[in-house]
C-alpha cells in the first residue's frame, strides 16, 4: 500500500499531517514524501520522519510542480494500491485499514470515501461544496464511468485524494498527472482513472480532512493561470472522452460551456491585470472551445441554463 505525499512548503501543518499517516491501524504501508523544492524546512522534516521510521521514503527534487511529485511517488510506488494525500491534510487512522478490507472483498478497482473540508485549526466546514460525495443512497459502489458523468455534472470534485485505486490502473492506461500545467492539474487526470474502473467502492465516511488555509491551492482560482490550464484541460478531456467514452460525449460538451462561461467570467476580471495581446488571445480561444462544444452538442440537445450560458459567453 502506498501513499504518496507531495510536499511544498508546509512546515507549520507537515507533521501532523505524516503522523496522521504513520499512525494507521493498517500498518502494511510505504510513505513516500516527494520534497519538490522547499525552502522552508519541510525537507528536513521529511528527512528526520525517515530517520524515524522505515516505511517512510523521502526524496528530494528541483522545484517542478505537484504533476511531476506526484507522478515522481507513481514511478516509485511498490504497493498494490495508491492513495494521495496533500501534506497540510490530515486523514482518519482508519483510511487505509477500510479502504483495504472494502476494496479486498469486492474485488473492485477503486474506493471512495468522504472528505471534509476544515478551516486552518480544523474547524469543520460542513456545508463546503467540496465536501461532495456521491448520492447514492442505500448503494455501495458506482460504475466509474457514472462517477465520471457526476464530475461533468459538478455533482461531484475531481480531486486526487478522495479515493484509493489500484496501482495497476495508473501503470496499465499511463495515467500520469499534466507536467506544466500549474493549476487544475486534478481535473485533468481524475476522470481518466474513474473511466478506466469498472467500479468504484463508495465508503460513506469522512476519512479525509481537507485543510483550507489562503495559500491552498483551491483559494487561488482567480488568476490567469487557472484559465490557461482549463482551456488546455477541456481540450484534452473532450477529446479523450470522444474516443475512449462516447456515451459522456453530451455530457462532456455540456461541462465545457459552463467551463468557458466561467472561465470568460472569470478573464473579464482580470482585463486590466493582464496584457491586452494575451487577453485577446485567452477570450478568442475560449469563444472557440464554446462555439465548437456547443455546435456538437446541438441544440436540442443543450439544456436552458447551458443555452444561456453560450449566449452570453461573447458578450462577457
Amino acid at each position: 500500500m502506498s501513499i504518496i505525499v507531495p510536499v511544498y512548503n508546509v512546515k507549520p501543518y507537515l507533521d501532523e499531517c505524516i503522523h496522521s499517516l504513520v499512525a494507521q491501524t493498517y500498518t502494511n504501508i510505504e510513505v513516500i514524501l516527494i520534497d519538490d523544492g522547499s525552502t522552508d524546512g519541510s525537507g528536513a522534516i521529511c528527512d528526520s520522519w525517515s530517520t524515524q521510521d522505515s516505511r517512510i521514503i523521502t526524496v528530494h527534487q528541483t522545484n517542478q510542480g505537484v504533476s511531476v511529485a506526484r507522478n515522481t511517488g507513481i514511478t516509485m510506488s511498490t504497493g498494490k494500491y495508491i492513495v494521495f494525500v496533500d501534506s497540510d491534510d490530515l486523514v482518519s487512522e482508519a483510511l487505509v485499514e477500510k479502504c483495504i478490507r472494502t476494496i479486498s472483498s469486492t474485488g473492485n478497482e477503486i474506493v471512495m470515501y468522504k472528505q471534509l473540508r476544515t478551516t486552518e485549526d480544523g474547524t469543520p466546514l460542513y456545508d463546503a461544496p467540496s465536501n461532495l460525495f456521491p448520492d447514492v443512497t442505500g448503494k455501495q459502489s458506482i460504475p466509474g464511468i457514472e462517477a465520471t458523468r457526476l464530475i461533468l455534472q459538478g455533482r461531484l470534485f475531481s480531486m486526487p485524494f478522495f479515493f484509493l485505486a489500484k496501482r495497476e490502473l495508473y501503470i496499465r492506461y499511463n495515467i500520469r498527472f499534466p507536467i506544466g500545467r500549474t493549476m487544475m492539474e486534478d481535473v485533468g487526470t481524475v476522470y481518466k482513472i474513474y473511466c478506466r474502473a469498472r467500479t468504484i467502492d463508495l465508503i460513506p465516511e469522512v476519512l479525509y480532512f481537507y485543510r483550507d488555509h489562503s495559500s491552498s491551492a483551491i483559494n487561488n482560482s482567480r488568476n490567469v493561470n487557472c484559465i490557461i490550464c482549463n482551456i488546455d484541460n477541456l481540450d484534452e478531456m473532450s477529446e479523450f472522452i470522444s474516443t475512449s467514452v462516447p456515451q459522456l460525449q453530451n455530457d462532456v460538451c455540456k461541462f465545457g460551456i459552463a467551463m468557458t462561461f466561467n472561465s470568460m467570467k472569470s478573464l473579464r476580471k482580470l482585463k486590466t491585470a493582464i496584457s491586452r495581446k494575451q487577453y485577446r488571445q485567452l477570450r478568442s480561444k475560449l469563444l472557440q472551445q464554446s462555439r465548437t462544444l456547443f455546435k456538437e452538442l446541438g441544440l436540442h440537445d443543450i439544456d436552458p441554463k447551458n443555452l444561456m450560458r453560450f449566449v452570453l459567453t461573447p458578450f462577457l
